[in-house]
């Protein structure tokens, strides 16, 4: 598993989501509640919340 990046960057916003969708591609599982039994995924969703409060 790749590691994240120390810097944080609008790359890796774009990588996040790029890993996320590729998993995911039903949009409309793309909720906390939805994903709350598929760790991985839900990881990924939280990062990718979490990096685009800090890109605003």
């Amino acid at each position: 598993m790749k590691t994240d990046p120390v810097e944080i960057t609008a790359i890796t916003l774009i990588d996040k989501v790029l890993e996320f969708t590729s998993m995911t591609p039903d949009t409309s599982s793309w909720t906390f509640e939805k994903l709350n039994k598929n760790e991985s995924r839900l990881v990924r969703l939280r990062q990718i919340d979490s990096l685009s409060q800090l890109m605003h």
